[in-house]
């Protein structure tokens, strides 16, 4: 749960259900979250969310006074548009779950890379706990894990053990097809997508450059009235230059010199937003290097030749990615939720080739 895949939100939505306990804020790679903390109000399930950038829910529990007994509903919901090497693949899914306290705690400051720039990308870890004794009683201190379920060290962090769910449908209106109900899914772990499905949905069905809404009756017996929301889709995100190129494997990819700056050029820029730009280099040996760019979505970016250096491409282009992430955060109002992560995300991955 402590891999957040943005360029495939549904998944971190299954590693969410799937790893409940060992969370690290219980958010979904969707939206910006309520990891900053809300205006605290009275203690328990009672306040409903804000609107706007995530945050906390205003007038629910604040980290100080919050109440295990009473903790209100957290919830998570993403619709998104993955493209992985020139093939699509749409997802809207999401869940709720009892809020934890370190949902509405704020979460460790971390440096962002200053905008319109990149940055060798360097991940640290620095324990919060060293065992039950620093945590909160109904929290435990657990470790992040790697990709093979290994713990990391020196990631200990409290978190709260807890389980998805099932608090009735929520309508979704804005596809093309029509309105299409989310429900609580045990096939899929308890997370809410259409029912039956995987959390997938038709290319066909979706709209770019639109609002999507939702809207649920709740249920009392959990805690939960009424709730609605809204989240915006942007233009459809597709990388134009570099062109794309066929590798003697058949793989897509984007062809990258090691001398030269690398010109990114996208259409569908979607003005007053950011894009995350990661670039990096993989052997068979499993060593990996990676770069990290921000920059104000104007439709391109160029990633400068010692930072194209700095992500030692290997020699198989399928080892070597590009990625392009802009996220945009939703809003929801409930009586009940006193934590939400409500956003769309929209990612490019390809293949980059080195050239000399």
């Amino acid at each position: 749960m402590t891999l957040r895949l943005s360029w495939a939100a549904w998944v971190a939505v299954l590693a969410l259900v799937s790893g409940c306990g060992s969370s690290d804020g219980g958010s979904s790679a969707g939206g910006q979250g309520g990891e900053t903390g809300g205006s605290g109000g009275s203690t328990g399930g009672s306040g409903g969310a804000t609107g706007g950038d995530g945050g906390a829910a205003s007038g629910g529990s604040s980290g100080s006074s919050f109440d295990p007994e009473h903790p209100g509903i957290s919830m998570s919901f993403t619709v998104g548009v993955a493209l992985l090497m020139g093939k699509p693949t749409i997802f809207a899914a999401g869940v709720f779950m009892p809020t934890a306290r370190e949902d509405l705690e704020p979460a460790p400051s971390k440096p962002l890379v200053p905008l319109e720039t990149c940055q060798v990308s360097e991940t640290t870890y620095t324990p919060s706990c060293k065992g039950p004794q620093d945590c909160a009683p109904e929290q435990q201190c657990v470790a992040e894990t790697d990709l093979n379920g290994a713990a990391i060290p020196n990631s200990e962090h409290c978190a709260t053990p807890r389980s998805p769910i099932d608090v009735g449908p929520f309508t979704v209106t804005g596809f093309a097809s029509g309105p299409k109900t989310m429900a609580y899914n045990a096939q899929q772990n308890g997370a809410y997508t259409t029912p039956g499905g995987d959390g997938t949905v038709s290319y066909a069905y979706v709209v770019f450059d639109t609002t999507y809404t939702f809207e649920g009756a709740g249920d009392s017996a959990q805690g939960l009235g009424p709730f609605s929301g809204s989240v915006r889709l942007a233009p459809e995100l597709v990388l134009t230059s570099p062109p794309q190129v066929q590798t003697q494997m058949g793989v897509p990819a984007i062809e990258a010199s090691v001398t030269q700056d690398l010109t990114l050029v996208w259409s569908g820029a979607d003005p007053g937003a950011e894009v995350t730009i990661t670039l990096a280099g993989g052997s068979f040996n499993g060593e990996s290097h990676s770069i990290v760019c921000r920059t104000a979505d104007a439709g391109g970016f160029t990633i400068p030749a010692t930072m194209v250096q700095a992500a030692q491409l290997g020699d198989m282009a399928f080892l070597n990615m590009l990625t392009i992430e802009r996220p945009t955060s939703g809003s929801v109002t409930g009586d009940g939720i006193t934590h939400h992560d409500i956003g769309s995300i929209q990612t490019v991955v390809i293949s980059v080739a080195k050239k000399p």
